[in-house]
């Protein structure tokens, strides 16, 4: 471990490299101009040491609120770019953070950040400075306008009472952002070794720090550069820099105070055609309103996102996950608010209503977001979403394949034709199909046109697996697909079936999360000293535990390393081919053990499946999605 200034030392270089050039300006003597009010230059003049000061105003009291707004705005679009996101993952694990929380506190970080924020703008003061000094005047002077000169070194002092920042604004937008955050990023891969000796939470609380100070000084491209003072509450200690003290007077608006609108849940309930809107504001006996109907056009989704946002608010929105898809979610995060897609399935419902309508669900939905009883499920970023559906489409062919089979099948059996061979559908099964006969020339007819369908379909299914095989080969989660068909029973379509339902294992902390997820565990119906288990609860998504509960099958005979997977071994891990033989072993054994219990093949095939999506999981975590630039 390191010692305390080792680690202030190395936590500085790493997270806070982006105000190296101000530092050093800060050093050289620097000055900053205060634009005010003749009245509050008034104030600090005449105050005394060590009472003088200069206060910080709120965020939500001026435009600077609109500013921050756009900086999470730009965090959520990277925290949405594939390359960005799985970087963050991967480094998070390698630091042994945990991914999933980090990005859950980044998140929740932002929303703070726009209600609980002090700024002070200054711009950095030159003999013959001149630009921006009207456009400041213009926002803060008023009728009197006063410059007030500051020395740099009690603003870059440290604070013991509040975490207070001197950063320097970026004006360079998107562009900026990004760069900064790649930076960041960079910084802290180049040092993971040095990291690693650090306690972790200062690591993780460093990070979210970091980020803070990305988003807040990220502006709006502006003629003038200015440094912006942040402050955020941590005790009641005094300090000589303090946030606004007296409680300003807070604007009206329709005779409500803008404080009241700190935040405000919102419930969709989507259509085809239009989306009903409720609001809940956020005390717990808050107003929860019908906001109306609108369209389900993005302009029209646009306008009321900025109509709920005029005042200053944070937003959640949520709405159920269905056939409308993620388009809503995806616009609404990138307006640079909070959307939970949320499972309809475990959306508490009272037994005895019998009603449902659009504006009951909105309000509904609006008033259990706000007290937190709703469960979101996870969205995909848009390129797992495009894998994801020519999976299906592929899956939806073999069953039009087997459907057509079947069909064939029902009409040679009502007519006494009865294969004799060991296996169907191959080419002597089709040689025999080809000498049927019929009296009737409309079987002969119907016989043709179920071969053809059947030849169509497996046609289609072929085009479309080597398709699938193409895309996923160039594809971030490539990695997973080819770790997880080390496992026994899980090949190629297994595999990529498997990845595209549930994504990147590492979003559960636990194996027994993914057990419960994938519907594998006993259902239970308990009370007193009663204890009753019944079958698997089959929650959850039913392609990823149907490919485990048919790739389960294979591990009735003993363990082995066949030359298919041997295959499929080399190139792997040793980590994952020890996972693998691993389960094998355990899996083979276990199966075997169940069977000379008594137990049906199929509870015990069930029970196999669980611990099979329990060892892919520790395949994911030794195993990282591709990072692509």
């Amino acid at each position: 471990m390191l010692d305390e200034t080792a680690t202030h030392k190395l936590l500085t270089s790493v997270f806070y490299s982006e105000n190296d050039d101000l530092v050093k300006r800060l050093d050289g003597g620097v000055q900053f101009a205060h634009y005010t009010s003749a009245e509050t230059a008034m104030r600090i003049i005449q105050s005394k040491p060590p009472e003088r000061s200069i206060w910080l105003r709120h965020s939500t009291e001026m435009n600077d609120f609109a500013e921050i707004e756009y900086g999470c705005y730009w965090l959520n679009k990277c925290l949405e770019d594939p390359a960005f996101n799985m970087k963050i993952l991967h480094l998070a694990q390698a630091l042994k953070l945990r991914p999933v929380e980090l990005l859950r506190s980044i998140s929740a970080s932002t929303n703070q950040l726009k209600v609980g924020t002090y700024l002070l703008s200054l711009a950095e003061h030159g003999e013959s400075d001149n630009t921006g000094t009207l456009s400041m005047w213009r926002a803060y002077g008023g009728d009197a306008n006063v410059c007030i000169v500051l020395k740099a070194e009690p603003l870059a002092g440290d604070q013991d009472a509040y975490s207070v920042d001197l950063v320097a604004v970026d004006y360079k937008g998107e562009e900026g952002f990004k760069r900064r955050l790649k930076r960041l990023l960079d910084n802290i891969e180049g040092n993971l070794e040095a990291l690693r000796s650090c306690d972790r939470g200062q690591v993780h609380a460093n990070w979210l720090l970091a980020i803070d100070e990305l988003v807040l000084s990220t502006k709006d491209p502006r003629p003038y550069v200015r440094a912006v003072k942040l402050a955020r509450p941590r005790s009641k200690q005094e300090t000589g820099v303090t946030p606004d003290g007296p409680a300003p007077i807070p604007m009206l608006r329709r005779g409500r105070t803008m404080r009241e609108y700190n935040e405000l849940f919102i419930g969709l309930d989507t259509s085809k055609a239009k989306i009903s809107v409720a609001v809940a504001e956020k005390e717990r006996n808050g107003e929860v309103r019908f906001f109306g109907d609108i369209s389900a056009e993005p302009t029209s989704v646009a306008s009321m996102v900025a109509k709920l946002a005029k005042r200053g608010a944070t937003l959640h929105f949520c709405y159920e996950a269905g056939p409308t898809g993620y388009d809503l979610y995806r616009q609404i995060m990138g307006l640079g608010h909070q959307c939970q897609v949320v499972a309809p399935s475990l959306i508490p419902k009272r037994p005895g209503d019998r009603v449902k309508t659009n504006r009951r669900d909105a309000v509904s939905l609006a008033r259990l977001h706000r007290a937190g009883e709703l469960t979101a499920v996870w969205v995909p970023d848009e390129a797992h979403e495009a894998v994801r559906d020519l999976v299906r489409a592929r899956e939806c062919a073999h069953d039009a394949l087997k459907k057509a089979r079947q069909q064939l099948q029902s009409f040679l059996l009502r007519h006494g034709r009865i294969y004799p061979g060991r296996s169907p559908w191959t080419r002597a099964h089709f040689r025999w199909l080809a000498a049927q006969s019929f009296t009737h020339p409309a079987h002969h007819i119907v016989l043709a046109e179920y071969i053809q369908a059947i030849e169509d379909a497996a046609i289609r299914e072929d085009r479309l697996t080597k398709q699938v095989a193409e895309v996923v080969a160039s594809w971030s989660m490539a990695p997973v697909v080819e770790a997880y068909q080390a496992m026994r029973g899980i090949a190629f379509i297994a595999a990529v079936t498997f990845v595209v339902e549930i994504g990147d294992v590492r979003r559960f902390e636990t194996a027994p999360q993914l057990m419960a997820y994938l519907g594998l565990v006993p259902s239970e119906s308990s009370t007193g000293e009663r204890v009753k288990r019944g079958g698997i609860t089959k929650a959850g998504n039913r392609r990823a535990r149907r490919v485990l509960i048919e790739g389960a099958w294979t591990y009735r005979y003993p363990a082995r390393v066949s030359q298919t997977i041997q295959a499929r071994l080399d190139g792997l891990p040793r980590s994952v081919r020890e996972i693998a033989w691993k389960a094998q072993i355990r899996l083979c054994a276990r199966y075997r053990r169940l069977i000379t219990t008594g137990k049906l093949k199929t509870v015990a095939v069930a029970a196999i499946a669980r611990e099979m999506a329990a060892f892919l999981w520790a395949i994911g975590q030794e195993v990282s999605p591709t990072v692509r630039a």
